[in-house]
């Protein structure tokens, strides 16, 4: 009896899956699941340590991103039936936790008003299918700057972790500058040594997956051998940010001046997930003449997310990148999706640890999750041909996001110059209109926050 149903069972997934149409076997699905999952499980470490620098409660924040990811995920391999893992971006909770929080003074709870708001736009454009029209004119050159852009943000927040970087009177528009008296303390050694073991262990075969955990693993030794002052995630109610978001932000005209910072998030959410679908997927047969199939339902599943993450209390979700070791291993349908999915709810039986790690020791991981996020990473087959330009752009907005602490100043640099660029090549008016139009939008919020705000 037990046989028959193992059998009948397996049948009806790889039939639901189409095991067939990709040439998928179940068993490496199945690894594949669980090796995205070894690959993307610092993120349930990092985001509750670095949101926690908000006020919020850590143990809700984890809670949080547990709940959300699990479902996120699933939804993606049960709707969608793609090999994607989904779940709170670092270069989202960086942005949200020292630019909107910490730079701009905004309370935790309407800055979750904000990645509702995001999400919420990001569903509309789906639902009426402008989003791929949009994420189509966006030259692809200017999509992998924005990669870049992002990368150097997230690597600057590990600096400003460990007070390598600093920031004069913590003003987003103020010149950074290295403290040499702080490149050789004990909280600059923790990044450089787990920076180092993760590196190095990436590049072992048998170990690469745990990496990034273990690295975390060094900081935490490190952290407590030398008695390193920090803050942690720390314990408490687990529903502490549930249903806490408001949209107070909104009541005084005068707190536009946070549009840019809307903006950021959107375009962060509207572009990133949707390069990376097709970038992870760009050298497999999951595409089809170069169609990613439910393409549009994953979008909804990216957008709804956000939505869900806002109001259980965590910033915006992504597909994550690490996805990409999953596929590399052969994972080509959604049932690699739902085995990271189970895999990412069980992690609830590791909160007591999660909560007590100091955020010191996360520090070399963020340096090393952003040389992931740069454009060959991202897109490692190289489907995508890049040019001296774009290459040029995209160095100059990790180098404006580095110095003024600020995606969106380097997202608005990136548009402006592409806009030239394309008056010059003369370019469809409908691409010189989108980039005018958020390239402007961006310059003028940032002008504002400069000489008026």
């Amino acid at each position: 009896m037990i046989q028959p149903a193992i059998a009948a069972s397996r049948q009806f997934l790889e039939s639901y899956f189409e095991f067939g149409k990709h040439n998928a076997r179940f068993i490496t699905e199945f690894v594949a699941g669980i090796t995205t999952y070894i690959s993307l499980s610092y993120i349930f470490i990092l985001n509750p340590v670095v949101l926690s620098t908000t006020g919020m409660p850590g143990a809700g924040v984890l809670f949080a991103t547990v709940v959300v990811s699990a479902l996120a995920t699933l939804a993606m391999g049960l709707w969608a039936k793609l090999p994607f893992a989904v779940g709170p971006g670092l270069e989202m909770n960086g942005y949200f936790a020292i630019v909107i929080c910490g730079v701009m003074k905004v309370p935790w709870q309407e800055a979750l008003g904000i990645v509702c708001l995001s999400g919420i736009f990001n569903l509309v454009f789906t639902y009426f299918q402008v989003r791929k029209s949009v994420v189509d004119l966006i030259p692809a050159g200017l999509k992998r700057a924005m990669a870049s852009c992002v990368g150097g943000f997230v690597a600057t927040i590990g600096l400003k972790i460990c007070n390598i970087v600093s920031y004069k009177n913590n003003v987003i528009l103020d010149l950074g500058a290295i403290n040499r008296d702080r490149l050789f303390s004990h909280e600059a050694l923790i990044l450089y040594f787990s920076l180092a073991t993760c590196v190095i262990l990436r590049k072992g075969r048998i170990v690469s997956p745990f990496a990034i955990i273990i690295s975390v693993v060094v900081g935490v030794f490190l952290s407590v051998i030398w008695q390193v002052p920090h803050e942690t995630a720390g314990g408490g109610d687990y529903l502490a940010t549930v249903g806490k978001l408001n949209f107070n932000i909104f009541r005084d005209v005068g707190e536009w001046k946070y549009a840019g910072a809307i903006l950021v998030l959107f375009l962060i959410d509207f572009l990133g997930g949707a390069g990376k679908i097709i970038g992870l997927t760009a050298a497999t047969n999951i595409q089809s003449k170069g169609v990613v199939p439910h393409y549009r339902d994953a979008l909804f599943v990216d957008g709804g997310a956000t939505i869900l993450g806002s109001i259980m209390g965590t910033s915006s979700m992504v597909a994550f990148v690490e996805s990409a070791t999953g596929i590399e291993l052969g994972g080509r349908t959604g049932f690699t999706a739902v085995v990271c999915a189970l895999l990412i709810a069980s992690t609830a039986f590791a909160f007591p640890v999660v909560n007590w790690i100091p955020v010191q020791a996360v520090s070399g991981v963020l340096v090393y999750v952003a040389y992931l996020l740069l454009p060959w990473k991202i897109d490692p087959t190289g489907a995508i041909s890049h040019t001296r330009f774009d290459y040029a752009v995209g160095f100059i907005m990790a180098i404006v996001a580095f110095l003024t602490f600020g995606i969106d100043k380097a997202m608005a640099i990136g548009f402006v110059l592409y806009f030239l660029h394309g008056i010059l090549r003369k370019v469809s008016l409908k691409e010189l209109w989108l980039l005018g139009i958020i390239g402007g939008v961006l310059s003028a919020t940032a002008f504002a926050e400069y000489f008026i705000w």
